[in-house]
């Protein structure tokens, strides 16, 4: 018998590995890809406690599994950490990030090769990367500290005035399936209030962020400060989990990923515990692109990231509203692009699209949007790893649809439900120029989902239009990539079903903590 010997990731608590001696296994993604049946059934052997030939081949990692004791553990390990790490000075905390961030960079090729072999196709990894790093530059951290402390002098009255973000306490993260390592930075801006850390990565997908938390984070947090336990790590039953959570009273705040319908549930439960929730839900995106032919080409590029990982992300580009004097051109461009977006294993640089995760539904939505009035422009197959039509692919060529008639796209599942598939949709707008633009205003604000919205516009009465007027999202970016991002503005955050009823721009430091005034006066 050949030796089985995978690497091994341990739940992460009080800053000490826990073997639980309960395991998942992690399969090799491109066996996963190129022999799934094959691959599932090895690891549903591996499960009944028998090791086949040649397993190594197939799975590349195992890692112990959770229950609700050990999340309850972990919930006292953090709140045993938070009652020393929030008298941490806030200058600490900010370079405790400031150094996270150069072991990231020292160790780039490592967590790419994580991410990769977690099913991230490479050139994805490195834009999520660079979403990592970008989101903890110095200019950004400096800005977020003067806003967690801000002082005033009143002459008149002789009073010094504080304004501070004082830490709620512990904070459960649920991560995603798709990007779990990405998301998880967002809930380190936690740290910078003082909070700690209880992280439950997807039971499925957790290798990276087992690892970069434990080996990266943990360590630099005990160098800098000595105290365990601030970050945890813990994988198991989501629904159980979730359950202790809502009944410990240790953990005061969740930041949960998640679609639309889980996300209203359990912020509904986080209500009834008294618990503070941010939600980081579905996106369902628009693009505007106004009539200027300048910009055609940078804005038709811009569209074509919508097909990210199979437009499995929630930060992407869906539905483009187009000034119909350009709508012939763009669509020649987008169908031209669409053509060099291939499927392939994760290694490879040319790989832009996944596997697709919710395959059975795309046929569902292409076809309720034809059949009210939609038209298929290209793509619309299921096919291979290989780029082949086949009946049982794992992936969905490239599709895009017109909609010429924008009074009908409210019908449509495509604009009330996310599309987490590539499957991509034009509108082009008609009328005259003022028509147009509160047209376009209209369908944004109309978007049941909130995340991000991008314009391409260089007139500057309708750039100060959308500006002024377009309200139903967390980030307006203008001629820029649509999953850009920028100095000083936080990565993810929205409205409505994005982000619930208090859904914004997420600065996570903000979300996490509580206002406090503070007056001074000198003693006659």
């Amino acid at each position: 018998m050949s030796i089985f010997n995978p690497i091994k990731y341990d739940l992460l608590i009080g800053s000490e590995g826990i073997d639980t001696g309960c395991y998942e296994y992690f399969p090799r993604i491109n066996k996963l890809i190129n022999e799934p049946k094959t691959t599932f059934k090895k690891i549903h052997n591996l499960n009944l406690g028998i090791i086949e030939e040649n397993m190594d081949d197939y799975v590349f990692a195992k890692y112990s599994v959770g229950d609700k004791a050990l999340s309850n553990l972990a919930i006292q390990s953090a709140q045993k950490a938070f009652l020393l790490f929030r008298k941490v000075p806030l200058e600490v905390r900010v370079e405790i990030l400031k150094e996270i961030r150069e072991r990231l960079l020292l160790n780039k090729s490592e967590v790419l090769g994580l991410m990769i072999a977690e099913g991230q196709p490479k050139v994805i990894a490195e834009w999520e990367f660079d979403e990592m790093i970008r989101a903890f530059s110095d200019k950004t951290l400096q800005f977020y500290q003067r806003e967690i402390i801000r002082r005033f002098d009143d002459n008149n009255n002789n009073e010094k005035i504080i304004l501070q973000r004082k830490p709620d306490g512990v904070l459960g993260v649920c991560l995603p399936k798709n990007a779990p390592l990405s998301s998880s930075m967002l809930s380190l801006l936690a740290l910078l209030a003082g909070n700690t850390i209880v992280l439950k990565p997807p039971l499925k997908n957790p290798i990276s962020v087992f690892h970069v938390w434990k080996k990266i984070i943990d360590a630099v947090i005990i160098e800098k400060t000595n105290i365990k336990g601030v970050v945890n790590v813990i994988v198991g039953n989501s629904k159980e989990i979730f359950s202790e959570w809502m009944g410990n009273p240790m953990l005061k705040d969740v930041l949960y990923f998640g679609g639309s319908e889980d996300g209203f549930k359990a912020w509904g439960q986080a209500c009834q515990n008294n618990k503070k929730i941010i939600l980081e839900l579905s996106g369902n995106d628009f693009m505007i692109v106004w009539k200027e032919i300048h910009h055609l080409e940078k804005a038709s590029q811009a569209f074509i990231d919508g097909f990210i990982a199979s437009s499995q992300v929630c930060m992407l580009p869906r539905k483009a509203l187009i000034h119909h004097e350009i709508a012939d051109s763009f669509i020649a461009a987008i169908i031209e692009k669409s053509k060099h977006i291939v499927p392939g294993l994760p290694g490879d640089y040319k790989t832009i699209l996944s596997p697709v995760g919710k395959i059975q539904f795309f046929n569902e939505f292409l076809s309720d949007a034809i059949n009210k009035g939609a038209r298929l422009l290209c793509g619309g197959k299921r096919i291979n790893v290989s780029g082949k039509e086949a009946s049982d692919g794992q992936y969905i060529e490239p599709t895009i649809i017109v909609v010429e008639e924008i009074n009908r796209l409210q019908q449509m599942r495509l604009f009330n439900e996310e599309t987490f598939f590539p499957l991509l949709t034009v509108i082009p707008v008609k009328g005259d120029d003022d028509f147009i633009a509160e047209q376009m205003c209209d369908t944004v604000n109309s978007n049941p989902f909130g995340l991000r919205v991008s314009a391409w516009v260089r007139d500057k009465k309708y750039l100060d239009k959308f500006i002024s007027e377009i309200d139903n999202c967390g980030m307006l970016r203008i001629n820029s990539r649509h999953v850009e991002f920028s100095e000083y503005l936080p990565t993810h955050g929205g409205t409505g079903m994005t982000g619930g009823p208090y859904g914004s721009l997420n600065y996570l430091w903000d979300k996490t903590s509580h206002l406090q005034g503070v007056s001074i006066k000198d003693v006659d």
